[in-house]
């Protein structure tokens, strides 16, 4: 199916609206913390980047969904041409699928409690679901290394950086996340700084991410 809209329109689009998320929780960060809002008010929870169920992070697991529909659309385009491939851009599609599942269920956080107990962890691993989460993106890494290596050079880098940016934030963060959640000061400023920060990075290797995306698709298969 040919996409009716190019790259650059969908990177401006969801750009601009994860720049309106970000003014938005900038403004719920200000009312709580300038303004002694409490943190239980509607529209702080409403708009903090934090909090779930709520306007930003139904933005981003709206964009992770966006992402797992464009390389589903690539997939069945690469089922045709019986690309090498194939399997890979569709189980590609899939683990975006699952992501925007997390991003709206926290299924990663079902992790922590059997993860902690058993490794008995703390400090920087206090949120301990890093831990399969980076063996299970090292196993991914091995899988697709030739994958990679065989995209135009163009897509390649934008995938890496793009990649790089998503699971830095995600990772690197919640591990600065951590010893300020277990001394008891979850949600002070500092810890909204980092989620800020967090958040708003993973937002944007997305909409970098199907950038790249829906580059690729419009130069290598329409």
């Amino acid at each position: 199916m040919k996409i009716a809209f190019s790259a650059r329109q969908s990177f401006l689009v969801t750009l601009s609206i994860t720049g309106v998320m970000l003014v938005l929780n900038i403004a719920a960060i200000g009312a709580q913390f300038g303004l002694n809002v409490p943190e239980n008010n509607f529209f702080v929870r409403l708009l903090n980047m934090e909090y779930e169920n709520n306007l930003p992070t139904s933005w981003s697991a709206l964009l992770l969904l966006y992402a797992s529909a464009l390389l589903y659309n690539l997939s069945k385009q690469k089922f045709k041409k019986t690309d090498p491939y194939k399997w890979l851009w569709a189980l590609l599609s899939l683990a975006f699928f699952y992501l925007s599942l997390d991003e709206s269920f926290e299924l990663h956080e079902k992790l922590m409690g059997p993860t902690s107990q058993f490794l008995e962890l703390s400090s920087i691993f206090y949120y301990s679901w890093v831990i399969p989460a980076g063996i299970a993106l090292i196993f991914m890494g091995i899988v697709y290394l030739k994958f990679i290596f065989n995209l135009p050079f163009k897509t390649r880098i934008l995938f890496i950086i793009s990649c790089a940016i998503y699971v830095g934030s995600a990772i690197g963060f919640e591990l600065l996340e951590g010893p300020i959640d277990q001394a008891g000061n979850w949600m002070n400023l500092p810890y909204t700084i980092l989620v800020t920060m967090e958040e708003t990075l993973e937002m944007f290797g997305i909409c970098l991410f199907t950038y790249a995306v829906i580059d690729y698709t419009e130069k290598e298969i329409i």
